[in-house]
């Protein structure tokens, strides 16, 4: 049996769902990332399944790195079911080119560090210049 869309939650019930804080659930909506939720009679904010699976592309979107601007207009793009995957493979291709150059980026980084450590483990003799540039 399929689970059972979830009932209507409170910002905590949905932060804690979807592994958010609530003050970062407030920021989506207040910068138009997600609708404006429902509220009850009492004022406080209402989620229903749509919004917990725009939370869910939401996150998913930012563990792979896209910025907050590309999220908003891909999770846009991403109701609209009868556009074409242009728009995404696009961003996508460019998201992951920036990926490898950071990633190139943290392995020079991580040879040099490599290069101090090992130059610090002959021993500076009290004045070490593994840091120094051809030290």
């Amino acid at each position: 049996m399929p689970p059972r869309p979830p009932r209507d939650l409170s910002i905590g019930q949905a932060a804690r769902r979807c592994g958010l804080s609530i003050p970062t659930l407030r920021y989506y909506e207040s910068i138009g990332l997600l609708p404006p939720a429902r509220r009850r009679d009492s004022g406080q904010r209402v989620y229903d399944a749509a919004a917990l699976q725009r939370l869910a592309f939401i996150q998913r979107c930012r563990e792979i790195g896209f910025p907050l601007d590309d999220i908003r207009s891909l999770a846009d793009w991403a109701e609209q079911p009868e556009r074409a995957c242009g728009t995404l493979q696009q961003r996508t291709e460019a998201q992951l080119t920036l990926v490898r150059d950071r990633l190139r980026a943290l392995r020079r980084m991580e040879l040099g560090l490599m290069d101090v450590l090992a130059r610090c483990e002959g021993g500076c003799g009290g004045s070490c210049t593994a840091l120094a540039a051809g030290g």
